[in-house]
């Protein structure tokens, strides 16, 4: 197992370097010790955990107005608003041969409270260390998992972040 991990001062260029540079080093590694058999990853997960700052905004006033999203029931005896938010979405995506997932819910980040939004995508085919297979894994799953982010932020919690997107996802 390898992990790559980015906590500050991400882009994605440097991430995609990054990750190129690990798989091929562990290729070769690997190929050092086992010239029978190329490496093959059997599971990669591309995942982004991001945490917004819910501020002094209800749960579900800040989802309704920052990520257009409502978590609604019918009437209930004691109308009130939920004390904890938790959404899990499943996809297929069979563009890139893999199953992706938005998880969101209520949450704490550093010492305020937040909306955590865990994005992942995961290759349900075995993947060549070598050769094209794992770029163009890596590169589809990052545009599926940008697509989500800026579908759910777009408007006005876009432009609090500065109106910055990546210009080209995949470059």
């Amino acid at each position: 197992m390898a992990t790559l991990n980015y906590n500050n001062n991400y882009t994605w260029a440097s991430f995609r370097t990054s990750a190129e540079r690990l798989v091929s080093g562990v290729a070769d590694v690997y190929e050092r010790h086992s010239a029978d058999q190329p490496l093959t990853f059997t599971a990669c997960t591309l995942r982004y955990i991001n945490s917004l700052d819910v501020g002094d905004r209800s749960l579900q006033s800040f989802l309704a107005e920052k990520l257009h999203t409502r978590v609604e029931l019918p009437a209930l005896s004691a109308p009130s608003e939920p004390q904890q938010v938790a959404v899990a979405v499943t996809y297929d995506l069979p563009a890139i041969g893999s199953k992706g997932a938005v998880n969101m819910g209520a949450g704490v980040a550093g010492d305020k409270e937040s909306f955590l939004i865990d994005l992942n995508v995961v290759a349900i085919e075995p993947l060549a260390a070598k050769g094209p297979a794992f770029v163009e894994w890596l590169v589809g799953a990052h545009a599926q998992i940008e697509q989500w982010f800026f579908g759910l932020i777009e408007g006005q919690l876009f432009a609090e972040f500065g109106g910055r997107q990546v210009a080209d996802a995949t470059a």
